[in-house]
C-alpha cells in the first residue's frame, strides 16, 4: 500500500508542477526608438538565483546591434509561481511561423542590481549571458507581470515558448 500511495503522490507532484495556469494578456513586438527607453508601465518580477554568473549589456550597446526587437509578454498566473531560466536561455525560444526554425533570445530585460563606476545600483539591464544552477523568475498570484526577451529576426505570427511555463503567439 505504501508503494502505491507514494507512487500516486509522486505523479500528483509531477503533474501539478506542469499544470500552472497562466493567462496571456498580450504578446507583442517591442521595437523602441532606443532600448534605453523603458516603458513606465512595465511591471517587472522578482528573481531568485543560486550560484549565478551573467553578463550585461547597456541599452546603448543593444541599440548598436542591428535587427534586434523585443517580445513583450504580459500575463497573470492563478497562483504564486515561477519558471526557471536555464543556461543561456536554452529553454526559451521563438518558433518561426513559416520555417518552424527555433531562435534563442539575445537578451532578457532584467530588473536588478548592477555595478557602475564601482557602485552597486538597481535598475534595468540587458542580461545577455546566463550560467546558473538555479535562476528563477517568480510571480505573485493574480499579479500582472511583464517579461521582455530580446531576439533577432522575429515577427508577428511567430510563437514564443518558455518550456513548461507558457506558449504564446506574437499577435501585435
Amino acid at each position: 500500500m505504501k508503494r502505491i500511495t507514494i507512487f500516486f503522490f509522486s505523479i500528483f507532484l509531477i503533474i501539478g508542477s506542469f499544470a500552472q495556469k497562466v493567462s496571456i494578456e498580450k504578446c507583442k513586438i517591442w521595437k523602441p526608438a532606443s532600448f534605453c527607453t523603458i516603458p513606465d508601465s512595465l511591471k517587472s518580477t522578482g528573481a531568485f538565483c543560486m550560484d549565478c554568473t551573467w553578463r550585461e549589456k547597456t541599452c546603448k550597446q543593444i541599440d548598436k546591434k542591428k535587427g534586434l526587437v523585443g517580445i513583450w509578454i504580459t500575463f497573470t498566473s492563478e497562483s504564486d509561481t515561477s519558471f526557471q531560466l536555464k543556461n543561456n536561455f536554452s529553454n526559451v525560444s521563438v518558433i518561426k511561423k513559416n520555417s518552424q526554425k527555433a531562435i534563442r533570445p539575445y537578451a532578457l530585460l532584467n530588473w536588478g542590481e548592477y555595478y557602475s563606476h564601482h557602485r552597486m545600483n538597481f535598475g534595468y539591464q540587458y542580461m545577455t549571458y546566463l550560467r546558473s544552477k538555479n535562476y528563477f523568475l517568480t510571480f505573485k498570484s493574480k499579479a500582472k507581470v511583464d517579461v521582455i526577451f530580446i531576439f533577432r529576426g522575429v515577427e508577428k505570427g511567430d510563437k514564443i515558448i518558455i518550456n513548461n511555463f507558457l506558449q504564446a503567439e506574437i499577435t501585435e
